[in-house]
């Protein structure tokens, strides 16, 4: 398991000047448990010229919790573009926060501030704020594309843009199968793009799917 110990420096770890290499890759993803207890991870810049670009490249049985990113840039060129997690399967992402991120994905499919693409698992009461992604298609808010369960996330002061389609507030495309959403809150922020545009979801594809009490304002 990573764990971001108190003792590094105070309560926040500052990373400047470096290009950040992705924990967990498609050969070798990560399948641990990341704990930041409550810290903040400061002034990344994140870049990838292959699929899975995030803190997190791939992330697989695992789970990431209670860290913030206050991040600098991140860019994408391929698939699967997020600050937190490029692409996670079956993991369960909770009390995580992105801030401050600005994202530039150009041709990128699945670019969401918090995660790329979220194929399975759960994302739980995380935030994303004062942030701008604009991508190609399935652009969100917390997650580009996926099916897991989203619940309890707060998305405020972000402008996602899609160059394409499917873009939305919390989620650009949310692909087939069974999935819930629940507790989700959008606030001043903007939604930008051609097609499919939705405050919440841009684009729903089949499957028994459930949307409670999820609310856009402003």
């Amino acid at each position: 398991a990573y764990d971001i110990m108190p003792s590094l420096v105070g309560s926040e770890m500052c990373i400047r000047d470096r290009e950040w290499a992705p924990i967990g890759t498609a050969a070798a993803s990560f399948q641990g448990t990341f704990e930041g207890n409550g810290h903040t991870i400061s002034n990344v810049d994140i870049h990838g010229s292959g699929n899975d670009t995030g803190f997190f490249g791939v992330v697989n049985g695992a789970a990431v919790q209670n860290v913030t990113l206050d991040t600098g840039t991140i860019s994408g060129n391929k698939e699967n573009t997020g600050a937190l997690i490029g692409r996670m399967i079956g993991s369960t992402i909770s009390g995580c926060t992105v801030t401050n991120a600005n994202f530039s994905t150009g041709y990128s499919s699945a670019s969401g501030v918090l995660v790329g693409a979220n194929y399975t698992g759960k994302i739980m009461n995380c935030a994303v704020s004062y942030s701008t992604l604009e991508g190609y298609q399935y652009v969100g808010g917390i997650a580009g594309t996926g099916y897991s369960t989203i619940t309890g996330c707060t998305v405020d002061n972000v402008q996602v843009s899609a160059s394409y389609w499917k873009c939305g507030g919390v989620l650009g495309q949310w692909n087939e199968d069974s999935a819930t959403m629940e507790n989700n809150h959008v606030t001043n922020s903007s939604i930008i793009g051609k097609d499919n545009l939705g405050g919440i979801v841009g684009f729903a594809n089949y499957g028994n799917k459930k949307l409670i009490n999820c609310t856009v304002t402003n």
